[in-house]
């Protein structure tokens, strides 16, 4: 899958054929509360904030090609960001006032802590998914251990999918959960141990 993300990056960002996606400046506008007309702008790529998202997304890139090994350094990315902007991805609210970032915390990590940076979190998340997955199928005889399993698995994929389209670990109330549901997994394990008979 990894393998796939980097070949569809590459076919696009070579000869920039990633441009012919560039939104029209006067048809991007934000549809308030007609959900019927907010998904049709989305698939039409005339969203804007499904645009914005994409002009940040290409800054980011253009920052990783820069600065791939150590990025740009922590908290950099909204300083740093505009200098690597595609003026035809530019949206209406691309002035950035609330100073938000990349909207996809693996490309905001790529882009600020580099390679190393992005391969220790992958690991992590990598290592905890996989943690959950053994720990779901080892408490299938501990029903009420299974169930807590269940729901910090689910929690924890919620997050890690939603982190795709925003950096929600580093909201407080989400980056707490996210660290909560790694210690919940790691104490679940315990309680595992805990119930084998001693030998």
């Amino acid at each position: 899958m990894a393998l796939a993300a980097v070949g569809a990056a590459g076919y696009f960002v070579s000869g920039d054929r990633f441009m012919r996606f560039a939104p029209d400046y006067e048809k991007t506008i934000w549809h308030g509360g007609n959900f019927e007309a907010h998904l049709a702008s989305t698939y039409k790529f005339e969203d804007v904030s499904g645009m914005e998202r994409v002009y940040r997304w290409v800054a980011a890139a253009r920052m990783i090609a820069d600065k791939p090994v150590v990025g740009s350094g922590p908290s950099t990315f909204y300083p740093e960001y505009k200098r690597y902007t595609v003026s035809g991805f530019r949206t209406y609210v691309s002035d950035n006032r609330e100073h938000s970032t990349a909207h996809n915390y693996f490309l905001l990590t790529l882009a600020e802590q580099g390679v190393p940076g992005f391969v220790l979190f992958c690991i992590l998340v990598g290592t905890a998914l996989l943690t959950a997955e053994r720990l779901y199928h080892r408490s299938l005889a501990h029903p009420e251990v299974h169930r807590v399993v269940l729901a910090a698995t689910l929690s924890l994929v919620i997050i890690v999918f939603h982190l795709f389209l925003n950096e929600l670990v580093e909201v407080d109330k989400i980056g707490s959960m996210f660290l909560v549901l790694l210690a919940v997994l790691v104490r679940a394990n315990t309680w595992l141990e805990e119930s084998q008979p001693k030998q």
